[in-house]
């Protein structure tokens, strides 16, 4: 008796994972490459005052406050396509002692943007120069 090894078997047999059927991979490249898209869509901007926990490293980093009832924060969401912008602004940051913070987070934000326009336009100026010249 003899038995056929297919590449979704032999897949599943050598990295322990389940075979999956046909088309799926391309389907899941294709889920991978739309998230990280619309990841790149959205620039958020988070300033957090309070004692922090800092999991992961580079941009996968994520910070959370140690104890949310005793954190103040503001976050900044900019859709880069449709340009809407969300903001979120703990309370006791909106007056008080601590609403100098606004003006650091509000600096942040122009910052932010102010690079991401730098690095389209260098974006633009790379893919320029990688398409043949006109005529």
């Amino acid at each position: 008796m003899s038995t056929t090894t297919n590449a979704a078997d032999l897949a599943s047999i050598t990295t322990g994972a389940p075979a999956q059927r046909p088309g799926s991979t391309a389907q899941n490249f294709l889920q991978a490459v739309e998230h990280a898209l619309n990841d790149l869509l959205v620039l958020k901007i988070t300033t957090v005052i309070g004692s922090v926990h800092i999991d992961g490293e580079g941009t996968d980093t994520m910070v959370r406050l140690r104890n949310p009832d005793e954190g103040e924060g503001l976050m900044t969401e900019i859709n880069l396509l449709s340009g809407k912008i969300n903001n979120v602004i703990s309370s006791s940051l909106a007056t008080g002692p601590l609403a100098s913070f606004r003006d650091f987070h509000a600096a942040q934000v122009e910052r932010s943007q102010a690079i991401v326009m730098g690095n389209l336009a260098e974006l633009q100026k790379l893919a320029a120069s990688l398409l043949p010249p006109r005529r």
